[in-house]
């Protein structure tokens, strides 16, 4: 299918205040186009048991399913997309064994016009802010986001910190998308997903 990154949640079962079918079932309702499962320390079983799961309520409403580093897991699940970074294998071995989207973490202009070349499908541009989800000693900011943009021909995603005060900045990059996760599944989904599609229609091209 056709990947839609205007709306991206990654998913994190630890900032989950409700089960994971339920939480699933409101952002792909209320308007999420993409899911990420994005899982660490667990064992291979257990994200396999957690993709599948996923994968039938992002289907039911024909969301695409993407899964964090584990190109093993994607393929076993039949996952849409994989999401990849530099300590990850090389998109070039990954597109031998993975028939779907691959879309690879940059943080600078150099990085992306490297993983254009290599022809990642899509970027995940960040952190932007501070975030609550990640860890950074740096963040990438809104000028190097906007120049990689400008200078690359695919889909770039927006990552990190962004929220209700900070989404209407990261959008007038021109963007393809924004990559949410915290500010996404803590707290009331539904509201936090409507506020989110809300901002991204006045920016994203649907």
């Amino acid at each position: 299918m056709k990947l839609n990154l205007s709306l991206y949640g990654i998913l994190e079962r630890k900032y989950l205040v409700s089960p994971l079918e339920e939480a699933l079932e409101q952002a792909c309702k209320y308007g999420v186009t993409a899911i990420q499962i994005r899982e660490k320390s667990i064992s291979d079983r257990e994200f396999y048991d957690i993709a599948l799961r996923s994968k039938q309520i992002i289907k039911k409403y024909n969301r695409s399913l993407i899964i964090n580093d584990r190109v093993d897991i994607a393929i076993a699940v039949g996952a849409d997309g994989v999401h990849i970074g530099e300590e990850d294998l090389p998109i070039s071995v990954v597109r031998k064994i993975f028939p779907g989207y691959i879309g690879l973490s940059v943080k600078s202009v150099s990085e992306a016009l490297e993983g254009e070349k290599q022809k990642a499908d899509y970027f995940g541009v960040g952190p932007i802010f501070p975030s609550k989800t990640k860890s950074a000693d740096y963040t990438v900011g809104l000028d190097e986001l906007r120049e990689i943009k400008k200078n690359v021909h695919i889909p770039v995603v927006a990552i990190g910190g962004i929220d209700q005060n900070n989404l209407a900045v990261v959008l007038k990059t021109k963007i393809d998308g924004i990559a949410v996760s915290y500010a996404l599944f803590s707290g009331d989904i539904k509201k936090n997903a409507e506020m989110f599609r809300r901002g991204v229609k006045s920016y994203v091209a649907n």
